[in-house]
């Protein structure tokens, strides 16, 4: 999402979580590692989001401050994590929501 918050894909959220809810699929947002440590959850975008996602009872995990992998040889850019960066936080992830029991 940018700022200002793009009310079509808020909507399509909304869409999409009824739907996943009615055919009994979990659904959880995830906001991957960046660089470069930002406020990005505190600009009006990042904040509809987290509104909705409370408002609809989806999980929002956000890893865009994670500084586990903050070293640069895990990036493509200041936003893009690389292959071996996205491996490691694939394994991250994967760890966090066995351990949430999130799908379960």
């Amino acid at each position: 999402l940018t700022a200002p918050a793009d009310s079509f894909m808020l909507e399509l959220l909304r869409y999409t979580s009824i739907k996943c809810r009615r055919m009994k699929v979990p659904l959880v947002l995830v906001v991957s590692p960046k660089y470069q440590q930002s406020n990005a959850n505190t600009v009006p975008s990042f904040t509809a989001l987290a509104q909705m996602c409370r408002q609809y009872g989806i999980p929002l995990l956000d890893y865009g401050d994670y500084r586990a992998i903050g070293d640069s040889t895990y990036f493509k850019d200041a936003n893009h994590l690389n292959r071996k960066g996205a491996e490691e936080f694939t394994r991250k992830l994967a760890s966090e929501l066995v351990r949430t029991q999130l799908f379960n």
